[in-house]
């Protein structure tokens, strides 16, 4: 497994795994998604927020399978973040996983172009199934 931060160098692809960039403010989930993506030998990426992610893709584009990103992830929202990506991305492979507390959201979210939407609390059996179906590559 790859972690990469944008303090790392941006050209290093590797091409092991399902290749998923995971956006969530919270350090505690991205250390439990390392943990836990690492045993399943996805190639992971961690943004601490969406601007961090915007970054990435602007000079990575095209380089995940698969963007998890959480709906409530501030400044702007993950679902800001969303559109932005589906206005402003050539790369229509992209699948996007979004998850949230609010169940009123999730209509919206979809809306705005996420693929699959969950909700928090994240069950990791259905969040590993999901990653499944949208990657095509995990097993």
């Amino acid at each position: 497994m790859t972690v990469m931060t944008p303090s790392m160098r941006r050209s290093h692809i590797a091409k092991a795994g399902p290749r998923v960039l995971f956006v969530d403010d919270d350090q505690v989930i991205r250390d439990l998604a390392m943990r836990g993506l690492h045993r399943l030998g996805v190639e992971l990426t961690l943004a601490s927020n969406v601007h961090e992610a915007k970054e990435m893709i602007s000079h990575v584009a095209g380089q995940w399978d698969v963007i998890v990103v959480d709906v409530r992830s501030p400044v702007p929202e993950g679902i800001e973040f969303i559109r932005w990506f589906r206005t402003n991305s050539a790369d229509d492979q992209t699948r996007i996983v979004a998850y949230t507390a609010d169940s009123e959201l999730m209509d919206e979210v979809v809306l705005a172009g996420a693929n699959a939407v969950l909700l928090k609390p994240l069950q990791w059996r259905e969040f590993v199934r999901q990653l499944q179906l949208q990657s095509c590559v995990l097993a």
